[in-house]
């Protein structure tokens, strides 16, 4: 993993995301992108000066964060950049000119530069970015080791495409996998479960401590359940939905992303993870 970016809105839950991805960064030798959207409808916000005073503020932020962490991160490099637009799809966009394979978000943001925009994009951010994303809360104790990654799998024929890249953090951190099988009904167990043996062959095959359990297909249990032992990841997939409008986020998806206390590492459906893993 050679690149992460963190959005950066300089709320509470932004200094989060960071601490989070540096220590990521330690571990996959990476280097950070620190990214901050100015958007275009900035007048109403705290900042409401002009656009080259707004800009120089955030440049001398960026600097003094910098300075700030840049001891922390062990190797890699930190650098920053700053695009106007869209929070979502300049985050996005940005991932994706400079290769991220990673983004890291903060949560519930709430006031200052443009209101703290992460609250309300972290969301969008998820269902627009190019790579997996990770969003941290930011009342989470972002320096907190690995050691436990929940990942839930159901009888949609994508829920297994999340395994390679949860296994590469797995072996990396030392963390073990909690592999919970998710079902409302007979039928779906009976699929969920077939599934669940492949991801288990792969898991095994790379030597990684897995935990198998069965429980309900509600977002609540998965974090429950995530919650009673301490996770410290949860993996899920984006279920993307298509609107008339643009991309949501689907139902379960959101509300693991928006009620989990424990950080959400969310990935989309693509074919390459069903290629990689063999699955």
């Amino acid at each position: 993993m050679k690149n992460i970016l963190v959005a950066v809105d300089f709320s509470k839950g932004s200094m989060r995301a960071l601490t989070y991805a540096i220590k990521l960064a330690n571990i996959f030798k990476s280097d950070i992108l620190l990214t901050f959207v100015l958007k275009p409808d900035s007048n109403d916000s705290l900042y409401s000066n002009s656009h080259d005073k707004i800009i120089e503020e955030v440049t001398h932020r960026f600097d003094d964060l910098i300075a700030t962490h840049k001891k922390n991160l062990k190797g890699g490099n930190i650098t920053y950049k700053i695009r106007e637009g869209k929070v979502h799809t300049e985050i996005s966009n940005q991932a994706k000119y400079t290769d991220c394979e990673l983004i890291v978000a903060g949560t519930h943001g709430v006031s200052g530069f443009e209101e703290f925009w992460l609250g309300s994009n972290a969301r969008r951010i998820v269902t627009s970015a190019p790579c997996p994303v990770i969003t941290v809360r930011n009342d989470y104790c972002a320096t907190q080791d690995i050691k436990k990654i929940v990942m839930p799998i159901d009888s949609s024929i994508d829920s297994r495409q999340k395994v390679p890249f949860t296994c590469d953090l797995a072996e990396a951190t030392g963390a073990e996998i909690h592999l919970l099988i998710t079902a409302n009904s007979a039928s779906e167990k009976k699929i969920a479960k077939n599934y669940s043996k492949q991801v288990l062959k792969y898991i095994e095959e790379r030597d990684i401590k897995t935990v198998i359990v069965e429980t309900h297909k509600k977002p609540s249990d998965v974090i429950s359940y995530s919650q009673s032992v301490k996770a410290d990841l949860i993996s899920i997939m984006t279920e993307q939905e298509v609107s008339t409008i643009s991309l949501l986020l689907g139902a379960s998806a959101e509300q693991v992303v928006t009620h989990s206390p424990i950080p959400v590492l969310s990935v989309h459906p693509k074919e390459l993870y069903n290629i990689k893993a063999g699955l």
